[in-house]
């Protein structure tokens, strides 16, 4: 998912620092368990657990049960 809007780039790399706006960029937008997405982006798997938290915490993703 490609970040385009500059605003909102900025927004999420104040958040989540470069490693996880990379992370975002990467991840398809399908629904994926954390080790999916540090398997198909290539990042680590806890920038990915702390970017999905984080993410979480400010109201841009939901846990799935």
């Amino acid at each position: 998912m490609m970040v385009s809007d500059v605003a909102v780039r900025g927004y999420l790399k104040n958040l989540v620092g470069d490693d996880g706006l990379e992370m975002i960029e990467r991840a398809s937008i399908n629904e994926l368990t954390d080790e999916k997405i540090a398997e198909e982006t290539g990042s680590n798997l806890n920038t990915v657990r702390r970017t999905l938290y984080i993410l979480y915490e400010n109201r841009f993703s939901k846990l799935s049960t």
